[in-house]
């Protein structure tokens, strides 16, 4: 008899849509409660990320580019934290060389690493910007991407919340994580989405 039978496997997809969703929940509550002026700066739309959680489909929690964003956003409460810890410690170089080590262990698939060290060494000096710039790249990501999965979904929130309009700032080009194409295919996507029709001119 197998071990992972297709009511076992039903049962634990139903669980991992489950903890996905908490989970962005919890990092939505974590942000605005310990981390609600850093959010500002980089202008993280919390409010739609969790107008988001609610009206994704319960499936959409087992797509790989749903989970891909969320473990994205994780990892940028990640650094939000490190951002507030390196402000006011002391010891920047042991911040650093801890770090560090845990850059090596845990995000080697990254590109974190190399943006945070690009010597290849626990270099102290500057970390405090790279981070920042690093938390930049990451909200700006996170929030183009939210904006891809469900682009219908910022208009029913514009409307909900009273806005006619929503600056966002984009970045156009190739994302392999992501597997979008370049320049206007993103742009088409997103049209898409909202039912603007886009007339094919290759």
């Amino acid at each position: 008899m197998s071990l992972l039978d297709a009511a076992s496997l039903g049962r634990l997809q139903v669980e991992f849509r489950q903890s996905m969703r908490t989970l962005l929940l919890a990092l939505c509550r974590d942000i605005e409660r310990h981390y609600a002026q850093l959010a500002k700066q980089l202008e993280l739309p919390v409010d739609y990320f969790r107008c988001l959680a609610h009206t994704l489909d319960r499936t959409a929690y087992s797509n790989w580019k749903v989970v891909g964003w969320i473990e994205a956003l994780n990892d940028l409460v990640y650094f939000l934290d490190l951002l507030a810890q390196i402000r006011r410690e002391r010891d920047q170089r042991g911040f650093a060389e801890q770090l560090f080590g845990e850059c090596e262990e845990h995000f080697f698939e990254n590109s974190y690493l190399d943006e945070l060290f690009p010597r290849g060494q626990a270099e102290s000096r500057g970390l405090a910007g790279r981070m920042e710039w690093l938390c930049k790249r990451l909200a700006l990501d996170i929030t183009q991407e939210a904006i891809f999965l469900q682009p219908r979904g910022v208009l029913q929130w514009l409307k909900r919340r009273g806005l006619q309009s929503w600056a966002v700032a984009g970045r156009l080009e190739s994302s392999f994580e992501r597997a979008e194409q370049a320049s206007r295919h993103i742009v088409k996507k997103l049209l898409d989405g909202i039912g603007f029709h886009w007339a094919n001119r290759d």
